[in-house]
């Protein structure tokens, strides 16, 4: 089951907002702005961002974004979902 506590930093690269996700703080900074450019809902903004997938060049960190050249098959939903981390903003 999704836990808020179980954290695993990522990096996000997206069209209005990118980073490093060491945090939860990180993370919902990067929604925010997110979904404040698209001018959506945030529930709409992180379910589309669940949808990034991994980029395809390996890194010391997992790398997520929705540029081209994120082909990678994993996506964020699932890297989350595999580590019970939690990525809803409440």
């Amino acid at each position: 089951m999704p836990n808020r506590n179980n954290w695993r930093p990522f990096y996000f690269n997206g069209n209005q907002a990118w980073g490093m996700c060491d945090t939860r703080a990180d993370w919902e900074r990067i929604v925010l702005a997110t979904a404040h450019g698209w001018g959506e809902t945030v529930q709409h903004t992180v379910n589309r961002m669940l949808q990034a997938h991994q980029n395809k060049h390996p890194r010391e960190y997992m790398d997520f974004g929705l540029y081209n050249e994120y082909t990678g098959s994993f996506t964020l939903g699932a890297f989350a979902a595999s580590r019970g981390m939690d990525l809803t903003i409440r």
